[in-house]
């Protein structure tokens, strides 16, 4: 890989996440910082600019980390507008690659004013997004099923369950994966009632059943298919989330439940409480630069 072809810049937010990644694949990493203006207003260092002026013009891939978490989501989906812009101006013949480990906005209806202005702020760029909670534009999606998997091997006689349709195909590729037997749950809404539905519940006895969704924000349909199953006394529940953008009451909720949250790393947050794990799906953006960089050496 030529590394002054091929750089990696990471805002402070994403630096845990992108560092690792440059050091194995032997890429150089910059840092890039904002300022805060009294009015509100924000804008690149000085010293920001200054130090990527020569490392812009001479690369042909630019691999950006920024995330939009729950915090400061607006003020991150700026900063990412005016990043991209800068690399615009001072790299114009380079490929642009925003890796944003969850990026806002996607579970809006393809047509909204929300997505046109992510459409707006991401052209010319490549998206590089775990696990979309939809496709609306032309992105990359990093699947984290095989990792779920290997984190799932050592579960005894295990359940996997969809807490709703939008869980089924993920859940029915990780249990053929696994060779494990699974169940899809179906949520209702009537009008801020939601109840959950399924069939064949029984298979849940004495089994390990886990849980297995992309977000967790109010908790509400986890909770409400939790409560579901445990009418028919399986053996342990736990779930895998792959974002976890739930407060910290929602989390509290889970843990008077006693049910066990397995996420994936969201890079500035702690376990919520100590029978969780923090899983990591750096490989995935890794993988995802050593094939752009092999490709274009």
């Amino acid at each position: 890989m030529t590394a002054s072809k091929h750089i990696i810049i990471s805002t402070n937010d994403t630096v845990a996440l992108a560092k690792p990644i440059a050091l194995e694949l032997n890429l150089p990493l910059y840092s890039l910082d904002f300022q805060n203006f009294p009015d509100g207003e924000i804008a690149l260092t000085q010293e920001s600019i200054d130090s990527l002026a020569e490392p812009l013009s001479l690369a042909s891939h630019i691999f950006f980390f920024h995330n939009t978490s729950p915090k400061k989501t607006h003020t991150n989906l700026f900063e990412i507008q005016v990043a991209l812009a800068f690399f615009k101006k001072n790299a114009p013949g380079a490929k642009k690659h925003l890796l944003c480990p969850y990026l806002a906005y996607l579970r809006h209806e393809s047509h909204s004013f929300e997505i046109q202005v992510l459409r707006e702020i991401l052209q010319d760029t490549t998206a590089v997004v775990v696990e979309p909670h939809s496709l609306p534009f032309s992105m990359e999606a990093l699947c984290t099923n095989s990792l779920i998997a290997e984190f799932l091997l050592k579960t005894q006689d295990p359940l996997l369950i969809a807490p709703d349709e939008g869980a089924s195909s993920r859940v029915i590729d990780i249990a053929s994966i696994l060779e494990s037997p699974y169940l899809l749950l179906q949520k209702k809404r009537l009008n801020e009632l939601v109840t959950i539905t399924g069939e064949n519940l029984e298979i849940c006895q004495g089994r390990n059943c886990i849980f297995i969704d992309d977000i967790l924000a109010t908790g509400e349909t986890l909770l409400k298919s939790v409560q579901l199953i445990r009418r028919f006394n399986p053996l342990s529940i736990q779930s895998v989330v792959v974002h976890n953008l739930a407060t910290k009451e929602v989390l509290e909720n889970f843990s008077k439940e006693e049910i066990s949250l397995n996420f994936f790393n969201f890079l500035d947050q702690d376990p919520p409480q100590k029978s969780n794990h923090i899983l990591n799906f750096s490989t995935l953006h890794r993988d995802y630069i050593k094939k752009i960089a092999l490709q274009n050496m």
